[in-house]
């Protein structure tokens, strides 16, 4: 009775496939397949990087950097408030420890804070380049510092979470930058002097390049290497869905009116008939591939209850077909 499942089955599959290529005729199947294609490549063309970049770039760039550059800068305050408030309570340590936490020391190190800072950026403009002078020269010594490096691994893991949770909080159509890549990206190689630059006070590069001789700020490196890459590939999603939505219904209507030749009957019988023999190809192919998998399913699991050698065996259709699709897979093996 299973055995006679699969004869059925296979005979049903023949024969809807011919009736299904009869009503639609050769002509509808064929144009049918060419709209698709067609309408892929259209989609494809249109949703290709360079208009996806390009459209990016002209429209929505300035915004998503404006809307990073402030998230940024208020991550780059509150990081430089926690720098701070270290110092200080290293200050206060020390001054407990060596002066046995006398009040005058520690407002005297408040206002060396201060008024020391204040006195530096006013009289010293050039101090954070020069800083970033040093580090960039001394960047490998640095870095493989233990100490050195292990802070700025601290101030880093702050400052990403800081901005994270700052850009993901501005960034439109619910886009959203992951903290571990935005700590990736300011502690790796290239982005170090992009980082350390940008906490020392130096002008950030402008959207062209120009400003502090091309230097790039932490603003511009996320949104070129973060952010840039998600819109465009959203951008893309978008574009190809509308370009094979928009090209397949024009393509459909063209069809249609290729299709009313099908009125005059000599052309409707023709392309009826070729439909149906086109009809059969498809069915001795889905056929063969349903076999395909029949003989992986016996193979893989070794046979199961409804699906083994001996059931199929027993069959009249499916078992030429089986046999068949075997000796060739085995032949070509």
């Amino acid at each position: 009775m299973i055995s006679l499942i699969y004869d059925i089955a296979v005979v049903l599959i023949f024969v809807f496939c011919i009736w299904r290529g009869y009503k639609k005729g050769v002509l509808r199947t064929v144009l049918g397949l060419v709209c698709i294609v067609f309408s892929y490549l259209i989609a494809s063309a249109v949703s290709s990087y360079p208009v996806c970049s390009g459209i990016y770039e002209k429209y929505l760039r300035e915004t998503v950097y404006e809307h990073i550059d402030t998230a940024v800068q208020n991550a780059k305050e509150e990081t430089a408030k926690k720098i701070k408030q270290q110092a200080e309570a290293a200050a206060d340590d020390f001054i407990d420890e060596n002066f046995g936490g006398s009040p005058e020391a520690k407002d005297f190190a408040d206002r060396l804070f201060e008024e020391g800072s204040r006195f530096i950026e006013e009289t010293f403009p050039q101090v954070g380049p020069e800083i970033y002078g040093f580090f960039d020269n001394h960047r490998e010594t640095l870095l493989t510092n233990p100490t050195i490096s292990g802070k700025i691994e601290s101030v880093a893991d702050f400052y990403s979470k800081k901005a994270a949770v700052e850009i993901n909080e501005r960034l439109p159509l619910g886009i959203t930058v992951k903290e571990e890549t935005l700590k990736d990206l300011i502690t790796n190689g290239d982005a170090a002097d992009a980082f350390m630059y940008e906490l020392f006070g130096a002008d950030t590069a402008d959207s062209d390049g120009t400003g502090d001789g091309g230097r790039k700020g932490v603003a511009e490196y996320i949104e070129r290497q973060a952010a840039a890459p998600v819109f465009i590939r959203l951008i893309g999603v978008i574009l190809w869905t509308v370009g094979f939505a928009v090209s397949g219904f024009v393509l459909r209507t063209v069809v249609k009116l290729i299709l009313t030749v099908r009125v005059i009957s000599p052309v409707r019988a023709c392309d009826s008939a070729l439909g149906g023999v086109l009809g059969a190809a498809v069915g001795i192919a889905v056929i063969g591939a349903l076999g395909v998998l029949v003989i992986l399913a016996v193979q893989l699991t070794g046979g199961m209850t409804y699906m083994n050698e001996e059931i199929i065996g027993g069959t009249f259709i499916f078992g030429k077909i089986y046999k068949l699709i075997l000796a060739r897979v085995s032949l070509s093996a």
